[in-house]
């Protein structure tokens, strides 16, 4: 698992002159529902992905959003972020878990 995190990270940092959510790839189509409906390693992997976009995103970010966070906080969000719109997708959810983090960094 932690193979597959890096890779997803050197791909979204390997656009450095580009914004991580300009350069997404990955499940970003799969609705919420589609996510819930999956196998157990398909979950896993979605799950991968996201950490991947934030670790993307936090490259370049001054503050470190990610320190100290394991996959809980994201498999919580997902959970909400998901709860009552099982047509969103997940690029919308990637994004939504990251502005959460940042907000919790910040309150901290």
């Amino acid at each position: 698992m932690r193979f597959a995190t890096w890779i997803a990270v050197l791909v979204i940092c390997g656009c450095l002159n580009a914004e991580a959510a300009d350069t997404a790839i990955g499940p970003i189509d799969k609705t919420c529902q589609e996510v819930n409906l999956a196998d157990r390693e398909t979950k896993k992997l979605i799950l991968v992905w996201l950490y991947g976009y934030a670790s993307g995103v936090n490259y370049q970010t001054q503050q470190d959003f990610l320190r100290g966070r394991d996959g809980t906080a994201f498999l919580e969000y997902l959970t909400a972020s998901c709860e009552f719109n099982p047509d969103k997708r997940m690029l919308t959810v990637a994004r939504e878990i990251v502005r959460r983090l940042i907000t919790d960094t910040t309150k901290r």
